[in-house]
């Protein structure tokens, strides 16, 4: 069984704004996100990025503005993820379907019936199941211990 990690995007990957990121310039790594995205990466983990991007649906940003936000995004992380693996591991569309699948298999999520806002057949919606969340809860639990010993030897900095 493989480990998966489920991040948020605004305020764990990048610096949140109460006014939204509306742009590639607005966005901006909070410092040391993306290498410990390569960190997670590097020890194997799955690493899948949440977010609700609700400017989209306010009007506030077209879609294309968001996909040039995440493109930046995806760049920055993978020269982190290349960076600290020696160019062992490389991220690419396929990883986010590969989990999908493997947390698929394991009983960890199912298929989840919701309707598209944009009605566009394409998306697909997933729900954890009851092993999802006490999976989830685990890896909670072990990360808490991973970082705990990260700041014991000082690899990680203290967050205020």
């Amino acid at each position: 069984m493989s480990f998966h990690v489920f991040l948020d995007r605004d305020g764990v990957i990048n610096a949140d704004s109460p006014d939204y990121i509306k742009s590639p310039e607005e966005f901006h790594f909070i410092p040391g996100s993306p290498e410990a995205v390569a960190l997670l990466t590097d020890h194997g983990f799955e690493v899948i990025l949440i977010t609700n991007q609700s400017l989209i649906g306010r009007g506030m940003a077209p879609v294309a503005t968001l996909e040039a936000i995440f493109a930046k995004m995806r760049l920055g992380i993978a020269e982190a993820v290349d960076e600290a693996t020696d160019g062992t591991v490389v991220l690419g569309p396929g990883t986010l379907y590969r989990s999908l699948k493997e947390m698929l298999r394991d009983g960890l999520i199912e298929a989840a019936a919701a309707p598209s806002p944009d009605d566009d057949p394409r998306r697909r919606y997933y729900a954890l199941t009851e092993e999802g969340r006490t999976a989830v809860q685990d890896e909670a639990a072990r990360m808490a211990r991973i970082v705990d010993v990260a700041r014991e030897n000082r690899v990680l900095p203290e967050v205020p």
